[in-house]
């Protein structure tokens, strides 16, 4: 029996906003050297890590493992990397912390730092994409499938290519998913199918996601701010112009995204802003050039509009704790960047 195509609406959305940016992106591997407790220093490329080992290439073709235990430092690049993905950005009357989230994972992933969790403890609001806690299921379903299929008889293979359609078919095949069902909807919401398919098959769930993990923690005294709403989200991705060409380049590399995946959550855990820029959007956009205005669209312009909205924040005086897609705060377009234009002091911690 093939399975229905339906996701829920809010943990579709919130994983393809940052993994269509992770598929989109070029292979590539980490230059890394990895000190032991022992004073050896092994330099090469990660090939897998996890909580428990690491394994590494020294450049022989085949990797060597070392437990956690063994090992002092990581550095890339001959830079060690103990930050967190986190900044505080402060202003003549408060502070607000923003924290790049990954929205998708698993139970190693916490508990998480302490000078994450003291900052948002002794923050009066916490702020987020869009409040996936709080919100009515069945009508979100409603709202998402409303948009995402196709009217008056129209069908996915009205737009697309016989050769896409074909590489979609072996894919929805693999995934078990009702091809005949796909027809019936946009490619933007079957790129969101096929990319969700693909991370349950590695194991991660959305439960897992670092945004959803405050917003189960919040206090009663803490209060939920929503950056966006459904609807905005939903019509940023029904508006993409190219879609089947954003549908084909995610077909091509979801089979890379355990890799890239690795990669991420690497950067992530060390706090390497520009590791993480390279991964999500600079190998990206040098592989698939003609994919800059779907980035411009979902990773640019919210950037923006996201920094106008902390900057806010910051004339009160008041304490915020922000949560955003780890890919909003990189590079020249990303938060960060932007509020530094502005003035504001900024330090990652």
């Amino acid at each position: 029996m093939k399975t229905s195509v339906i996701l829920h609406p809010l943990s579709a959305i919130r994983l393809y906003c940052v993994v269509n940016l992770i598929v989109l992106s070029a292979n590539c591997a980490l230059a890394e050297t990895v000190l032991l407790k022992s004073g050896k220093s092994v330099d090469g490329t990660i090939t897998e890590e996890n909580d428990k080992f690491i394994r590494i290439d020294p450049g022989i073709g085949m990797s060597v493992t070392y437990y956690r235990d063994e090992i002092k430092e990581i550095s890339q690049e001959g830079k060690t990397t103990k930050k967190h993905f986190m900044w505080e950005v402060r202003s003549a009357s408060n502070s607000v912390f923003i924290l790049g989230s990954i929205n998708l994972g698993n139970a190693q992933f916490f508990p998480l730092d302490k000078p994450i969790e003291d900052a948002f403890s002794q923050s009066a609001f916490l702020v987020v994409e869009l409040d996936s806690e709080h919100s009515d299921p069945a009508l979100l379903q409603k709202t998402l499938l409303a948009r995402a299929a196709y009217q008056n008889g129209q069908q996915l293979r009205d737009y697309v290519s016989a050769e896409l359609l074909m590489s979609l078919g072996k894919f929805s095949s693999r995934y078990d998913l009702d091809l005949a069902q796909l027809n019936n909807f946009k490619p933007w919401f079957i790129a969101m199918n096929l990319t969700m398919a693909q991370l349950k098959k590695l194991g991660l769930n959305e439960e897992y996601g670092i945004d959803r993990y405050f917003l189960k923690k919040v206090s009663e005294s803490q209060k939920i701010i929503a950056l966006e709403t459904l609807d905005e989200q939903i019509s940023m991705f029904d508006s993409l112009q190219d879609q089947d060409l954003l549908l084909r380049y995610i077909l091509h590399d979801l089979e890379e995204t355990e890799n890239m995946l690795n990669y991420i959550t690497s950067a992530w855990q060390n706090g390497d802003a520009a590791m993480m820029e390279k991964i999500t959007i600079t190998d990206g956009l040098t592989k698939y050039p003609d994919t800059a205005p779907v980035y411009e669209k979902l990773l640019f312009e919210r950037s923006q509009r996201m920094a106008q909205k902390i900057s806010e924040y910051l004339k009160t005086d008041q304490t915020y704790f922000v949560v955003v897609g780890a890919a909003h705060l990189l590079g020249d377009k990303g938060m960060i960047e932007i509020l530094k234009k502005q003035g504001y002091t900024v330090n990652q911690m």
